[in-house]
């Protein structure tokens, strides 16, 4: 059996919408062909979860994502997996791939004009020239200028290498929290170029991007 392809993107998606698309399959081989969609998560739906497809033929199934059943934020991956009778590969797999996004065009003008606002200290932290295996500590200031709570919907770092410590995930109007982070140098070197984005409920920068760089030098 073949797939057209093994990742379907839906790309932007508000967090109110629901999207679909058709996914291909063709039967390469000389018997009939069961597929089978194990266990799909909730947010996933697709027209038909059991069929056959016949020797030598394609099908189309509908793949709907309901993005106010995903409960998450940003840029997310799902794994889907197949059941099929194909003697050299049962088991196959694809992806499935959405930008969630909050839908802030249903807010009324006294709800946006009393939204948070977030701001950043600095974006940008250049810690120089370290040895290899050196651990690199920054606290970027956080803070809501803005008139309600400014939730923290989602706090990443774009490498393994980059943990963070964040005391909360919500910022009273007036107040700032520290998020640091510490990059782990061990087994790097030369030009570091790491980020951390943050996902909020502030209408107006509802994504911001943080960014560590600098270069290592040999131990």
């Amino acid at each position: 059996m073949k797939l057209k392809t093994n990742h379907l993107a839906f790309n932007q998606i508000k967090n109110t919408e629901t999207k679909a698309d058709t996914f291909w399959f063709f039967n390469s081989a000389k018997s009939k062909m069961k597929i089978t969609f194990d266990k799909l998560p909730e947010w996933i739906n697709v027209s038909e979860a059991d069929f056959v497809i016949k020797p030598k033929s394609e099908k189309y199934v509908i793949i709907t994502y309901f993005g106010n059943k995903r409960n998450d934020w940003g840029l997310i991956f799902d794994k889907i997996h197949l059941k099929t009778n194909d003697v050299t590969l049962k088991e196959k797999t694809f992806f499935v791939s959405a930008q969630i996004d909050e839908d802030f065009s249903l807010l009324s003008k006294e709800t946006l004009s009393d939204a948070p606002q977030i701001s950043v200290d600095n974006t940008d932290y250049n810690f120089g020239e370290v040895r290899e295996g050196s651990s690199v500590k920054h606290d970027f200031i956080i803070s809501n200028k803005g008139k309600s709570d400014l939730i923290l919907r989602k706090i990443q770092a774009s490498c393994g290498c980059t943990t963070l410590q964040t005391p909360t995930n919500v910022i009273k109007p007036g107040e700032s929290i520290a998020i640091t982070a510490y990059f782990m140098t061990s087994g790097r070197q030369g030009e570091q170029h790491k980020t951390i984005s943050i996902i909020t409920n502030d209408p107006a920068k509802p994504f911001i991007m943080l960014n560590i760089i600098g270069n290592i030098l040999p131990f």
